[in-house]
């Protein structure tokens, strides 16, 4: 799948973890190129104090207006990557991260067809553009 930055931020886009966030951005939205149904979301940080400062938020599709997960969970996977589960059962268009976690975000995975853990291997589609936010 192929996606854009808005303003060619290669961390976020590059598929390696161990790039990240090197200026003081707290928010980061991702535009989707499809509206998909949102059921969790990995993120990847470079410093584990960061996991317990990420906020999630989604807009649905044909809306800009930034919606909090009804059922929002959260799954330490290890001491850098984080499951938020967020399941909607309407269309996104896109996610926003936010709080001051942001600042140690490498990475983002997000999923659009597995509602919780799985026993079978699950595969990670990132279909997005995104956007920066101060």
């Amino acid at each position: 799948m192929s996606f854009t930055t808005s303003g060619g931020e290669s961390w976020l886009t590059d598929n390696d973890d161990t790039t990240c966030n090197t200026g003081n951005t707290q928010s980061v939205t991702v535009t989707l190129n499809m509206s998909i149904p949102l059921t969790w979301v990995r993120v990847v940080v470079r410093d584990a104090d960061g996991l317990s400062q990420i906020q999630l938020s989604y807009q649905l599709s044909g809306s800009s207006t930034p919606l909090a997960c009804p059922d929002l969970r959260k799954a330490k996977v290890d001491n850098l990557n984080l499951d938020i589960e967020c399941s909607t059962t309407e269309p996104v268009i896109g996610v926003t991260l936010s709080e001051s976690g942001v600042t140690e975000l490498c990475s983002i995975y997000i999923s659009r067809g597995t509602c919780g853990p799985s026993n079978q291997n699950i595969t990670f589609e990132f279909l997005a553009s995104h956007h920066l936010g101060f």
